[in-house]
């Protein structure tokens, strides 16, 4: 959804010239941010999940800067499970965050013209 704002310029001249300027509605602003969240959020677990599974060494400053940003968001649900596996708590954790991610774009996309 655009919003619109037409802009009167009647300066100078004798005759008045008017442009429209199209702005991005808030939802709109508010998706696109999310939808970056959601992928960096999605891409942490996901190449965190790679490099445990490929056993990375964690001395590596690129896999410990992934694994300190990933830990926190799959924290929530580890041991859900007797004996979860690093890759359950990854699956468990990305399918939670894509739900709520396709929860809150069906919100701000909703149709607004009752």
């Amino acid at each position: 959804m655009v919003r619109r704002a037409v802009v009167d310029d009647r300066s100078a001249s004798s005759y008045s010239e008017s442009s429209v300027v199209e702005r991005p509605s808030a939802a709109s602003v508010i998706a696109k941010v999310l939808t970056v969240l959601y992928v960096t959020v999605i891409s942490l677990i996901g190449l965190d999940t790679l490099f445990e599974a490929m056993d990375a060494n964690e001395s590596n400053g690129f896999v410990n800067a992934v694994d300190t940003l990933a830990s926190p968001l799959m924290a929530p649900f580890s041991g859900m499970f007797d004996n979860q596996q690093y890759w359950a708590t990854a699956l468990v954790a990305a399918v939670v965050y894509t739900v709520v991610y396709l929860i809150a774009m069906a919100v701000l996309r909703r149709d607004r013209t009752y």
